[in-house]
């Protein structure tokens, strides 16, 4: 068994070895964002969304990102739920369910790409996401975002 006679060398090269790791890795993240930033092509959709409740079909128009009260709270259907006990008379809106769409026309340069990656944050612990009627996700985790 080797016994390590000066173990200050042999940490002190350890750490050389680490910053080493570190200064390729940085230039590698560097550079691979570089080339993937020269094809890529974003469009936001955060603009001209509806919260439809799925019970009544009351439509209330919103920005995302959003969520069910916040949406209410601005099209002056609820008060304010942080307001003293605003909260208990709102207890009704965790019995409904709630719809967010969008309609959107993609970017022209956005249809020549050769793969569309769509990127949701945010979303609620469980969620079906459509896209002309076909359905691309379902999600089971607020604490992540999700990439298709």
């Amino acid at each position: 068994m080797p016994i390590i006679q000066n173990y200050s060398s042999v940490k002190c090269r350890i750490w050389q070895l680490l910053n080493l790791f570190l200064v390729v890795f940085a230039f590698y993240e560097a550079f691979t964002f570089e080339l993937s930033a020269q094809n890529q092509v974003d469009q936001s959709l955060t603009n001209d969304w509806k919260l439809t409740n799925s019970k009544t079909g009351e439509l209330f128009p919103c920005r995302i990102p959003s969520e069910v009260h916040t949406t209410l709270f601005e099209n002056q259907v609820i008060e304010d739920p942080f307001f003293g006990k605003n909260e208990t008379d709102l207890q009704w809106i965790g019995d409904q369910q709630w719809d967010y769409s969008c309609t959107f026309l993609p970017d022209e340069s956005l249809l020549q790409c050769g793969q569309i990656e769509l990127q949701f944050g945010g979303l609620d612990t469980y969620c079906s996401i459509y896209l002309n009627d076909s359905l691309l996700l379902q999600t089971n985790n607020a604490f992540r975002s999700w990439r298709i």
